[in-house]
């Protein structure tokens, strides 16, 4: 696996590169000090259901997925209090 650290303005992030990353995802979450009893995993409408039922398959906790077009014209106010919504009805 590889990690690619990204450096804007605003904040870091990082990308990891590699195989079999969803069989992974539980240990590479943990591995990065990300620890929670619920997680919100917000994905592009094309991710194909296969890919997503493969990630709930291999990922042994709670999370919800939620769904999203994503494009210029998505990324407002209305979709964060949609997913802040969300948060506040799991409980999270």
């Amino acid at each position: 696996m590889k990690k690619i650290i990204v450096k804007t303005k605003q904040s870091n992030y990082s990308i990891l590169i590699g195989s079999n990353l969803i069989q992974k995802l539980e240990k590479i979450l943990l591995s990065n000090s990300i620890k929670s009893s619920n997680y919100l995993m917000v994905v592009d409408s094309k991710i194909p259901n296969k890919l997503i039922m493969e990630i709930q398959k291999n990922f042994k906790r709670n999370f919800f997925i939620l769904k999203f077009k994503s494009s210029e014209k998505n990324k407002n106010f209305y979709q964060v209090s949609n997913i802040l919504n969300i948060l506040q009805k799991k409980k999270f």
